[in-house]
């Protein structure tokens, strides 16, 4: 593959492409410990995903009951050309006793527009929808 872009960049800019469908199988393959790597690995990869558990009010719990909500994934920020910004966020749910697997890509039309990371926003825009969908109790960060 082309890494021409560095280890940091290389998934930016250059050849080197995967699709929300690619990300998906990833994250799945993942949490059923289905990919090719040891078992204690993929749970390693696991524990270092940002987690998030909330009750049906949005309040943060330890000790998840059948009832409540949880996340888990990883975001990702780079620059585009012209100072546009990419921002994706890759997770796991699990909402009223199903799993779901959840993706987005984004990025600004217009360059030198937006503050902060597009990582983070691209999460709250995750949150921001399954809150509509009624699969997370809570627009907060």
């Amino acid at each position: 593959q082309d890494f021409s872009g560095g280890l940091t960049q290389a998934w930016l800019t250059s050849s080197l492409k995967i699709s929300a469908l690619e990300q998906v199988s990833f994250m799945h393959q993942l949490i059923q410990h289905n990919l090719p790597v040891s078992d204690y690995s993929q749970g390693e990869t696991i524990k270092i995903l940002v987690r998030e558990q909330l009750d049906s009010k949005g309040n943060p719990v330890q000790q998840l009951g059948a009832s409540d909500f949880m996340m888990e994934g990883k975001t990702g920020s780079g620059r585009l050309g012209e100072g546009r910004q990419l921002g994706w966020y890759l997770g796991h749910l699990r909402a009223k006793k199903q799993d779901y697997i959840v993706v987005m890509n984004t990025s600004d039309k217009i360059g030198g527009k937006t503050a902060g990371y597009g990582g983070p926003m691209t999460k709250q825009l995750v949150k921001a929808h399954l809150f509509q969908k009624g699969l997370w109790p809570s627009t907060d960060l």
